[in-house]
């Protein structure tokens, strides 16, 4: 679709449930389509000639997600933020860039269930997301609040244990 920017089609399984299956694979009769509408860019071309610009003036691009993230306490706020962090880095991708930056929000119950809980989220959208596929990385940035995820032990603890992943 030329004049649109698509960041998710849903299909139906087996059971009759919509189910995500990404925006690398070809639109079907009967498969929604999530549109994203963006006052920056109106088509994946639009996204692709902002990159091709920084390119050519040498600069390297990042993007960051939305800054109100809350990644680790469930619920749709969660599935929000996680719908907005992948569509960063599917806009990112289409720029070229090489990171998204995104924060993780506020603790769930305890910091060590938190951490646990981030290190899957991230460990997940890593696979999906894969700079093997295209996309950028992710970086987490560091909060500097007390209850809001993103200390150093928080950061250091989040990269160890997603490289066992």
């Amino acid at each position: 679709v030329e004049n649109s920017i698509i960041v998710n089609i849903l299909r139906q399984d087996e059971e009759g449930n919509y189910k995500s299956i990404g925006v690398d694979t070809s639109i079907e009769e009967n498969d929604i389509v999530q549109e994203l509408f963006w006052n920056m860019a109106r088509n994946y071309n639009e996204i692709k000639e902002g990159g091709d610009l920084a390119r050519e003036l040498d600069v390297t691009l990042s993007l960051h997600a939305p800054y109100y993230m809350d990644l680790l306490n469930g619920g749709e706020m969660a599935d929000r933020s996680l719908n907005h962090l992948r569509w960063s880095l599917i806009i990112a991708r289409g720029m070229a860039a090489s990171r998204v930056i995104t924060h993780t929000g506020f603790y769930a119950q305890t910091k060590k269930e938190s951490l646990d809980n981030a290190v899957k989220v991230y460990s997940q959208l890593s696979k999906e997301f894969s700079p093997e596929k295209g996309f950028p990385y992710i970086g987490v940035e560091a909060s500097g609040k007390e209850e809001i995820f993103g200390t150093v032990a928080d950061l250091t603890g989040l990269s160890q244990e997603s490289n066992k992943h």
